[in-house]
């Protein structure tokens, strides 16, 4: 994101006194985390159970700042984004993960008037292209995708 008043964070509260927050802003990125994960002795399932859950917060500064909480049962991080989107009464979304190491991803939320088979195809697709987002140049990526889709806004961090 290169836009300084565009914010993005992702407030993880887990169980076992575990919490992660994750945000972007003035094209920064900070993690901040309890010391309970350092202590934290189990399988990443453990932290999943019921009250855990998790907050994102979009926006900017003129626009205002939306934050959504729904409850984190999956430990599968892109499920889990997947999950949020239904849940926090947005349109549904798939989040695709790029490759085994999944340090990246990218979500696909179509508009209402989309088509299921263009959906069905693109979404096969954007899952076949995923693998090379991994080792792509990260300024290379958007050209992977470029040809699915009309691209209305975009954002960059640098």
């Amino acid at each position: 994101m290169n836009d300084m008043s565009q914010k993005i964070s992702f407030t993880f509260r887990l169980s076992q006194g575990v919490s992660i927050f994750c945000s972007i802003t003035n094209a920064r990125f900070s993690l901040e985390y309890a010391d309970a994960l350092h202590e934290f002795d189990g399988v990443v399932s453990d932290l999943f159970h019921p009250p855990s859950v998790l907050s994102i917060t979009t926006g900017d500064w003129d626009t205002g700042l939306h934050t959504g909480t729904v409850e984190a049962r999956i430990d599968d991080i892109g499920m889990l984004l997947s999950h949020f989107t239904v849940q926090s009464e947005q349109l549904p979304g798939h989040f695709i993960m790029g490759g085994q190491l999944a340090t990246r991803g990218l979500l696909m939320q179509p508009l209402p008037f989309a088509e299921d088979k263009a959906m069905t195809d693109s979404d096969a697709e954007l899952a076949y292209l995923s693998r090379a987002m991994e080792t792509t140049k990260w300024d290379e990526v958007p050209g992977l995708y470029r040809h699915l889709a009309s691209v209305v806004s975009e954002s960059k961090m640098d």
